[in-house]
């Protein structure tokens, strides 16, 4: 069945566990580029590329496991950061936007930018659910996924179906 569980994350590898635009400490990131674009005679947030991005992490001294990927996650930690045509882009900005194919180049910009980051801090205590399965090790439980919630939004993989057209 279902079990929840909470505590406060760690991870193997700190520098991994950032979000990917501010470099916030997270184990689980939600991100968007947006781009300022006229749609007539007004100015509207555009939608340049989007992206999921978590990394596994263990409570309770490595006795809880959880995997990045189907995990639900809810979130209401946010930073958002907007960055004018004629302004440089903070470095963590630059390096984001150089590494991710998907995105303008940022010496290219000719309109405002906007990056919305909404993560699971990984400094805050972070309750997980999902489908607990035998660990590595004795007396340890690995949370591989939830079971997909039929409230779109709450989940990590929107890929999945159960076949039903909703």
């Amino acid at each position: 069945g279902v079990v929840a569980t909470s505590g406060v994350p760690a991870v193997a590898d700190p520098d991994a566990a950032v979000t990917p635009i501010s470099g916030e400490p997270a184990v689980h990131t939600d991100w968007i580029a947006q781009q300022r674009t006229r749609v007539g005679f007004r100015e509207v947030w555009s939608n340049v590329a989007t992206g999921v991005e978590s990394v596994p992490f263990t409570l309770g001294d490595g006795s809880v496991v959880v995997d990045s990927g189907r995990h639900r996650v809810f979130s209401n930690a946010e930073r958002y950061t907007t960055v004018g045509p004629d302004e440089p882009l903070p470095d963590t900005v630059a390096e984001f936007m150089q590494s991710t194919p998907d995105l303008p180049d940022p010496e290219a910009r000719d309109s405002r930018a906007r990056f919305i980051e909404e993560f699971i801090p990984g400094s805050e205590p972070v309750t997980v659910v999902g489908e607990p399965v035998q660990g590595e090790r004795p007396g340890q439980v690995r949370i591989e996924d939830a079971p997909p919630d039929p409230l779109f939004g709450t989940h990590t993989d929107h890929s999945w179906s159960d076949g039903d057209d909703t």
